[in-house]
């Protein structure tokens, strides 16, 4: 994962601007769908099914459907575990 500034919030005199709360849920929809996005490709990429994936990161088989079905708010740690579990991956930001 990578950032990508959309707007700047530096000033001449380097003073912090407001965001909008549309420029904020723009950010914060833009990074669940790539999350989103991110772990329905690793899950189609790996050779194990939801059930095996849900197994072994130790969480519920129906909170891997529900993140699998639509983008949602999911937890670094969630996120984490189920990469690593489907590719031997650690998740990198950078």
């Amino acid at each position: 994962m990578t950032i990508s500034p959309i707007t700047s919030n530096n000033s001449e005199n380097n003073t912090l601007r407001p965001f909008s709360q549309g420029e904020m849920a723009y950010a914060c929809a833009r990074n669940q769908h790539q999350a989103h996005n991110l772990l329905v490709r690793v899950i189609k990429e790996s050779s194990r099914s939801q059930k095996e994936l849900a197994q072994m990161a130790s969480i519920d088989e129906a909170t891997l459907s529900r993140l699998v079905r639509r983008p949602k708010n999911v937890e670094i740690d969630t996120l984490s575990k189920l990469i690593y579990c489907a590719t031997g991956a650690t998740l990198t930001m950078t």
